[in-house]
């Protein structure tokens, strides 16, 4: 949500507030807007229609975020291995990849790379890689991040000039993203 979602979030929570009847104050906006911010306007419109037939009491800003089905750090991270994993199996380290989720891309880069993840033994993977991947993504998330930590990861083919023609990194769907549509070609859960 941006400056332009302004107006159409204002009446959102105008609405909510007049179905709890709670008057609607320049603090109570703002604090609102804060709490939800990084939210599409969508998933807040389905969280306050959500809120408006289920709640007794006026939702706070985390109980809208529920509603809109944003998750927490710890899951994401697990959620995020999860297609890390499912990416190393299905797509391996010859193959460019991109993540949906740019934290991702960071996090597998700042372990060493895609190849150097891809080449890790299962054992190490499971037992050491995976809860430095999580401690990674979980600082990663509370940081503004790059371009240059967030671009795709190149495979072997791609690092070794081995590729005589350019191919499009494989995109994979997380599941960490609101409102994540996947598209043709793309690895899915």
């Amino acid at each position: 949500m941006d400056e332009r979602d302004r107006d159409e979030f204002r009446t959102l929570i105008q609405a909510l507030a007049a179905t709890f009847r709670v008057e609607v104050t320049t603090a109570l906006e703002v604090g609102y807007w804060l709490g939800l911010r990084d939210l599409p306007i969508r998933a807040i419109g389905a969280a306050v229609a959500a809120a408006i037939t289920e709640c007794k009491f006026m939702p706070v800003p985390r109980e809208l975020r529920d509603r809109a089905g944003v998750m927490g750090a710890d899951q994401k991270a697990i959620l995020a291995w999860n297609a890390v994993k499912r990416a190393i199996a299905q797509v391996g380290s010859y193959r460019s990849v991109i993540f949906d989720d740019p934290v991702v891309n960071a996090a597998v880069r700042s372990l060493g790379g895609w190849h150097r993840l891809c080449q890790t033994e299962s054992e190490e993977l499971d037992k050491w890689t995976v809860k430095e991947f999580l401690r990674m993504y979980r600082e990663l998330s509370a940081l503004p991040l790059g371009p240059d930590l967030t671009r795709y990861l190149p495979g072997v083919f791609e690092s070794s000039g081995e590729l005589t023609e350019k191919r499009a990194p494989v995109r994979v769907v997380t599941g960490t993203q609101v409102d994540v549509t996947p598209q043709l070609g793309e690895l899915k859960q």
